[in-house]
């Protein structure tokens, strides 16, 4: 019968009672595919974290964890779940959990951005896997007796701390941030995570957020609260807009200039620091407490409490670079932290710094931290060490964070408001105008009425 027809009814009829597969189920297919590659790569990465003892978290691409897959369970059965999960076009990726658990400090780093000035044989781990050519991640043995925060930024450095509790995306995980799977540099089962150098050590302990962090943030003013209150005087507007050599130094120069008009209400101060374009108060963690301490003429973030280092004259004001630079220089001192829990009798010096942590079921948070001590780095002297921190409190001075995003949004909001004020002007005019219009007719209009009167009379 097929034959007697000729080409072109031949080619409808096989259209017509042949299965054609769909544009969207050819797609589907290659997903599911595509799941089902990656999945057994994910299975094989997993076996390898597991058998270092890390604990592990599948993540989805909302970065929420699937309670389904248990990897207390035997290898067969969480690798033939996740493969069922991959089946149903779920993409996972793994996450390991930082702190206690798995007896990891990892940090992120990007490289474009602003870096430690040291040089990297100085504080990089011999553990590091990169997402593109902008994340880089550094894994290290956790410290004895360490309990950080779940996160936090080292400043004035684009450096972020995964602490206690937290995720981090390991590899071949994608990261969202760049489209780019993660992939080793070296593997930790080929060069396993070291101790943190001397120099990391010192600035995390420097600047990782201490027991007074979990007190609540003040109201801080909006801008349309504040605009009204600078828009009058250029100079202010002047300030908001100068960059300066160090976000310190652009913030005392806007709050002389607002001095200068006299705002001196602490709110409206602390508002007006908080929404300036050019300011990095909004990126470090407690940033209003920096700000407050600004406006006190206090010490910047990061005091010590305790028996830690103080002020060596009140009210002076000291940046961040050279607190650090006086920890690292003082010889023979031990550094008073505030994340460790107390020390057992005994020098610190005779106890192993290697090792994993136990398990910790319970982060008790930033309510009711540990007050106490954490072993010191070794001695840092004049030289190669001394060097660095000279070169890390120039790099707090000369650097300057210019977030594109906040700036052109606050450009955006100055246009916006001199528009409403040029409408405003407008509308006067205009109002104006009719006035004299509508009293130029009313005149007419007695004029009328007077010559009407006097023909009459």
């Amino acid at each position: 019968m097929l034959n007697e027809l000729d080409s072109n009814e031949q080619e409808e009829f096989l259209n017509n009672i042949c299965g054609k597969i769909q544009e969207e189920e050819f797609c589907r297919i290659l997903d599911l595919r595509k799941n089902l590659q990656f999945s057994d790569v994910l299975i094989q990465y997993m076996s390898h974290y597991l058998s270092l003892g890390w604990h592990l978290a599948a993540v989805n691409s909302q970065n929420r964890v699937n309670q389904f897959l248990d990897f207390q369970e035997p290898k067969a059965t969480w690798s033939e779940k996740l493969i069922e999960l991959s089946l149903d076009g779920i993409a996972l990726n793994v996450g390991v959990r930082t702190g206690s658990a798995s007896g990891l400090l990892v940090i992120e780093v990007q490289k474009q951005g602003r870096v430690f000035p040291f040089r990297r044989g100085d504080w990089s781990s011999e553990c590091v896997a990169e997402a593109g050519a902008h994340l880089e991640q550094h894994y290290y043995e956790l410290p004895e007796g360490w309990q950080l925060p779940s996160s936090f930024l080292l400043e004035p450095f684009e450096v972020k701390v995964f602490g206690e509790g937290n995720l981090v995306m390991a590899p071949p995980s994608l990261e969202p941030r760049t489209q780019a799977n993660w992939r080793w540099l070296k593997p930790p089962w080929d060069s396993a995570p070291s101790q943190p150098p001397a120099v990391l050590r010192k600035i995390i302990e420097f600047i990782a957020p201490g027991p007074d962090s979990s007190l609540s943030a003040p109201v801080i003013p909006s801008w349309e609260e504040i605009y009204p209150a600078i828009a009058p005087h250029p100079s202010v507007l002047q300030a908001l807009m100068n960059p300066a050599p160090s976000p310190e130094s652009y913030y005392q120069h806007l709050l002389a200039a607002a001095r200068a008009i006299g705002i001196n209400e602490a709110q409206l101060l602390l508002g007006l620091l908080w929404h300036a374009p050019l300011g990095d108060a909004r990126e470090r963690p407690q940033g209003w407490k920096y700000l407050q301490q600004l406006l006190n003429g206090g010490v910047l973030a990061g005091r010590l409490q305790g028996g830690g280092l103080q002020d060596d004259e009140p009210g002076q004001s000291l940046a961040p670079g050279e607190r650090i630079r006086a920890i690292a220089q003082e010889p023979g001192r031990g550094v008073e932290s505030r994340h460790s829990p107390p020390p057992v009798e005994g020098d610190y010096c005779s106890r192993a710094v290697s090792g994993h942590t136990a398990i910790s079921l319970e982060w008790p948070g930033e309510e009711q931290p540990a007050k106490s001590h954490k072993p010191s780095g070794p001695h840092q002297g004049k030289g190669e060490s001394g060097d660095s921190w000279q070169e890390f409190v120039r790099a707090s001075q000369e650097n300057l964070i210019v977030e594109r995003r906040r700036y052109e949004a606050m450009i955006y909001e100055l246009g916006k408001l001199k528009v409403w004020q040029e409408i405003c002007k407008q509308e006067r005019r205009e109002n104006k105008g009719l006035n004299l219009k509508l009293e130029a007719q009313l005149a007419r209009e007695v004029d009328y009425l007077r010559h009407l009167l006097k023909k009459k009379a």
